[in-house]
């Protein structure tokens, strides 16, 4: 993806721009999104969140327009706000059992005795995950800022930044603390839920295609959310619940890495081409551009999940875990998102 994004900025990033540090800040951000997945170290992964976003908000405000300013101010605030309950529970964390090494950690935690001080910190650490990857009701600031970089800056920002958010929740909340998880499960759903719904809904009133992408990233996260919402492994068929959701939102989060950065630099063609992003006013682009038209419409029904595009087999295993997990209502959250994004895909087409 950032192989990509970097080819692609050479030829819509200006010199300017590219002179006061993209690709340094580029840079900067992949190291911070690589450690993030690879560190074994709970502080690790939060000095590794704070690369990424110094890398990110230097991306963010490049250009300096007015516009850029105010989206990056939504955007540090909700983060600042989430790296600081991140760093609180990191050292409330710290403070119970004297290592920051996950492993040591999860093998302390399943012996501890009294474990009001566990579910704190999963509390904890769950709202700051949700703040990072705009899970409901934290999501607001995703759709007020991401709009307004370059239109490669926001394919790697909805690529690869909530994913990271999502994936350390998974990581810290079902590795570390399973029993605590298993017993918030139901808020997870909850949430897993909302978010769809009101990403789909979102991206359905939406008459801008960025704004749009911006809602459709959200619906994503809510997808991958579901794997916190199963039940526990155990014996009989919801204990195969927990397994095939866990891979269902593993594959969901590959496919949206790279739905969503392949959507976001073609949206970039499409209103280099049109000369705007507003749908109001770009029309017409489908008949002068069709192979590209053809391209873009692949992408948007991957992303909405319709057969045989890669968004499809993800959910057909969320839906499927939670069925099993005796979760329908779940599983019919997933469908309706996925529906009302079908329904706004073709109306983008259409309008573009």
């Amino acid at each position: 993806v950032a192989l990509c994004a970097g080819i692609y900025a050479t030829a819509s990033v200006p010199g300017t721009e590219r002179r006061y540090g993209f690709f340094p800040f580029l840079f900067l951000m992949m190291g911070g999104v690589s450690g993030a997945f690879v560190t074994g170290d709970i502080f690790n992964l939060y000095v590794w969140f704070e690369v990424l976003l110094i890398g990110s908000f230097g991306l963010l405000i490049l250009g300096s327009q007015h516009e850029q300013l105010d989206g990056a101010t939504k955007y540090c605030f909700l983060n600042l706000v989430g790296t600081t309950l991140f760093l609180i529970a990191t050292g409330y964390l710290y403070g119970i059992f004297g290592t920051l090494n996950m492993a040591d950690i999860a093998e302390k935690a399943r012996v501890m005795e009294d474990t009001t001080p566990i579910f704190t910190l999963a509390v904890l650490y769950f709202v700051s995950f949700s703040m990072k990857a705009a899970a409901f009701p934290l999501q607001n600031w995703l759709p007020a800022s991401y709009h307004t970089p370059r239109f490669v800056t926001s394919a790697l920002f909805a690529g690869l930044l909530p994913k990271v958010g999502v994936y350390a929740a998974i990581r810290v909340l079902l590795m570390l603390f399973p029993p605590e998880r298993a017993e918030m499960a139901p808020l997870f759903a909850w949430v897993a839920a909302l978010t769809m719904i009101f990403g789909a809904l979102g991206a359905l009133a939406q008459s801008d295609l960025r704004r749009f992408l911006n809602y459709a990233v959200i619906v994503g996260i809510g997808n991958i959310m579901v794997a916190l919402a199963l039940p526990a492994a155990g014996p009989g068929e919801g204990g195969m619940a927990l397994s095939v959701g866990l891979s269902g939102a593993i594959l969901y989060a590959v496919h949206s890495i790279v739905v969503m950065t392949a959507l976001y630099l073609a949206a970039g063609v499409a209103a280099h081409l049109a000369g705007t992003s507003s749908l109001h006013e770009m029309g017409g682009l489908w008949r002068n551009n069709p192979l590209f038209a053809a391209l873009m419409l692949v992408l948007l029904f991957a992303v909405s999940g319709l057969p045989p595009f890669s968004g499809f087999w993800p959910k057909v295993a969320l839906v499927q875990a939670t069925i099993s997990g005796d979760l329908p209502w779940l599983a019919a959250s997933i469908l309706v998102s996925g529906f009302i994004l079908t329904i706004a895909s073709p109306r983008v087409f259409a309008l573009g």
